[in-house]
């Protein structure tokens, strides 16, 4: 029932869908990855986003976002995350598991919450086809709607012509345009009295309507072609899916072709189940720092977009700060959005395929081995382009001096990531009734896990490029730009590779016994292992666990009330844990270039060691009643939940002397509480077996409170840092 018309991603179709689940968009560009949290936040540095798993495979996101920036509600994410690529019709269930007793099995990385997607397989007859097919058109803004409150051309030049009659201080000007540029012409003597009035009154009447130049009616459309069937033995399911995405701001776009094969089979002892999934991804957009929607809501509609001739209209704005030379605030370069529009762009492209098979073999009726091998690779490339005539590359250029950062050309920053994982997991099964009234179940679980995820990428930016010239870079003179040959040593200029590697392996337990369906007792174990943490092997190694029980009180002493469907009360207990990649025991030296001076290659400290770091550690608590009514038409949930984190990862500020400012520590505390209200009701329902095109009305209300509470003597709560009473600069 997730699946709606006109929401491009899984994520999206899940906001209001579940109690507890707080759903964040900091944007409105199309395939900006939205942030997802479950039962509020238990970490302040790590990650805060949840654990997705697919057909039982852990999905890692296409490019290794620093967790800093993921949790910063400014950051915009249009790389996407580890579920961008799948294909919304390919689902067949999903589920959020929350509690501790729910997540413990996934280790570490579900100290966060995890959300469980499994996909459609085919089921035994002849082939079925399906074809899905939704469009939807989401309206541009006006300056009619309530949101937008905008001063037309006639109030935005009285306000300004108020404040110059009563004198009143009037805010710094870095842009003459408009009326203000005419004014100014006149106190100059450039403009006579008619002059001036003559184009005050054009500006007056102008209105430019920049929604209509910028913005558009965007329309989406999305299609999927399925097929599946099976016979006794065999089953199998394919789809291709397409899908085109625009945007509201003009020269936005997002195009996503996807393929999934899913194929199982049956035979004596063996089940086998064979996955495959692609994706191929191409995004266009406009370069933030041309900021067009934003423009859009913001400029004076008393400026116009184009002079009386038809042509461009551009006016000047002050250089931006990082291409200033000396500190100079009054250089000029000539700046008109469309202009920018035109010669930037911003180009998204990736692709990723992952594969898992996994094999089943009944070594008794009671006892199954099963082997999982799963393995994804992903691709994504990210072009920022600024052409010659914009204004970004004019503030580079300045006059064409000596000074000059980009004499010719335009800006090309490329970056690439690659990500390879695989995974390997063993585990066997139990499942016995204990007696011959099957009263008694035992269930057992036990498994191996090791996992890889490894990611490469380089990122490069080249000035002088001229794509109209066949893709080519110019030749630029070093020896007559001493600035642009200052740049070509920088970082920035000659490359950036980045290579991660993450190895985790994995040993975890299950196990839950059930007295007639009425008593259940279940307790989940795993211990993950890392070698980021300590130098001492027992801080190395985090053991995560859990224990639960339910009482089915609509099977035992409500039993023989009718319009009790199912009563239930369920309880447990849990630790938890995170980890921070990037830190670890031992001192990391960051490798640079060679010193100009000492004529020698220079290194940095990039991580201080930190032989004392251990795992953060949360305990949850989780108290839920489940219930169905009057013949299921009245269902829900209603939880409460409690968690504690300890040891939660901070950043310490420390003298200068020691070679860095901040250094990782484990001393911080969180409370995370709250209270889930899941209602689902059912007044008409008259689908049945017999009637499969009946009528059914639904209505399912969310409604969930989370409170969460940072607890430490010394937070600086703007960027999380522990603060010392005494530091290096206070001497």
């Amino acid at each position: 029932d997730v699946v709606l018309p006109g929401l491009q991603s899984i994520d999206q179709m899940l906001e209001g869908r579940i109690p507890g689940m707080i759903f964040m968009q900091n944007t409105g560009q199309i395939g900006a990855a939205p942030r997802l949290r479950i039962r509020g936040t238990s970490t302040v540095l790590g990650s805060q986003e949840p654990l997705w798993v697919v057909d039982g495979i852990v999905q890692t996101d296409p490019v290794n976002v620093d967790p800093s920036q993921l949790n910063d509600l400014d950051f915009v994410n249009l790389l996407g995350n580890a579920i961008s690529g799948l294909n919304p019709e390919d689902i067949e269930q999903i589920d959020v598991l929350k509690d501790a007793s729910a997540t413990a099995i996934y280790g570490a990385r579900a100290a966060n919450g995890v959300i469980v997607i499994t996909t459609k397989k085919g089921k035994a007859g002849p082939p079925r086809f399906n074809y899905s097919v939704s469009g939807s058109i989401t309206r541009r803004p006006h300056y009619s709607d309530k949101s937008v409150n905008m001063m037309n051309s006639t109030e935005r030049i009285a306000y300004s012509r108020e404040l110059i009659q009563k004198r009143i201080e009037y805010p710094t000007i870095e842009t003459w345009v408009g009326y203000e540029d005419a004014m100014r012409k006149y106190w100059n003597g450039e403009y006579s009295y008619d002059q001036m009035s003559e184009v005050v009154g054009y500006y007056e009447a102008l209105n430019t309507d920049w929604f209509d130049i910028l913005t558009q009616n965007a329309f989406t459309h999305k299609h999927t072609l399925s097929v599946s069937g099976g016979a006794n033995q065999f089953g199998y399911y394919a789809s291709l899916g397409y899908s085109d995405i625009n945007g509201t701001a003009k020269g936005e776009s997002n195009k996503m072709y996807t393929a999934n094969v899913k194929l199982t089979s049956n035979y004596n002892r063996f089940s086998m189940q064979f996955g495959l999934n692609a994706n191929i991804q191409e995004k266009e957009y406009t370069p933030d720092d041309v900021g067009l929607v934003n423009y859009a809501y913001n400029t004076s509609r008393a400026v116009p977009a184009y002079d009386e001739n038809g042509e461009l209209l551009y006016y000047n704005r002050p250089y931006a700060a990082p291409s200033r030379i000396n500190g100079d605030e009054n250089q000029l370069a000539a700046f008109n959005i469309l202009n920018e529009i035109a010669n930037s762009s911003q180009d998204i492209n990736s692709s990723g395929v992952s594969l898992n098979a996994t094999v089943n073999y009944n070594l008794f009726d009671f006892l199954k081995l099963s082997t999982t091998l799963s393995y994804t690779l992903n691709h994504t490339e990210m072009d920022v382009y600024h052409g010659e005539k914009s204004y970004y590359v004019a503030c580079l250029r300045h006059d064409g001096g000596t000074s000059s950062l980009l004499p010719v050309g335009g800006e090309l920053k490329e970056s690439n990531t690659r990500n390879n994982s695989y995974m390997a997991r063993a585990q066997l099964d139990f499942n016995h009734y204990m007696d011959s009234n099957r009263k008694h179940l035992l269930f057992a679980s036990a498994g191996w896990e090791v996992s890889s995820t490894k990611y490469t990428g380089i990122s490069q930016t080249y000035r002088g490029y001229v794509p109209e010239r066949g893709l080519k870079m110019t030749t630029i003179d070093l020896e007559k730009y001493p600035y642009y040959a200052q740049w070509t040593q920088t970082a920035e200029a000659l490359g950036q590779r980045t290579h991660q590697l993450t190895n985790l392996m994995s040993v975890y337990f299950s196990g839950s016994y059930s007295y007639n369906d009425v008593y259940m007792f279940n307790v989940n174990g795993r211990m993950d292992y890392s070698n980021a943490f300590g130098s001492r092997s027992n801080e190395k190694i985090l053991p995560i666990w859990s224990i639960s029980g339910r009482w089915n009180v609509a099977q035992d002493i409500l039993k023989n009330v009718y319009w009790v469907n199912d009563l239930s009360l369920r309880a447990s207990f849990g630790y938890q844990g995170n980890m921070l990649e990037g830190e670890g025991p031992d001192m990391v030296i960051q490798r640079g270039s060679m010193d100009p001076y000492f004529g020698e290659y220079k290194s940095t400290v990039y991580k201080f060691a930190n032989p004392f770091l251990k795992w953060e550690k949360t305990a949850s608590t989780n108290l839920t009643i489940d219930f169905s009514l009057f013949n299921s038409k009245v269902n829900g949930s209603v939880s409460y939940y409690y968690k504690k984190t300890r040891d939660a990862f901070l950043e310490k500020t420390v003298s200068e002397i020691n070679g860095v400012t901040e250094y990782m520590v484990n001393q911080g505390t969180l409370k995370n509480k709250g209270v889930e209200v899941s209602l689902n009701f059912v007044p008409i329902d008259q689908i049945s077996a017999g009637n499969p095109n009946g009528f059914r009305w639904k209505l399912d209300p969310q409604i969930g409170q989370v409170i969460n509470q940072l607890i430490d003597k010394a937070i600086d709560n703007k960027d999380a840092t522990v603060q010392d009473e005494i530091v290096y600069q206070d001497y």
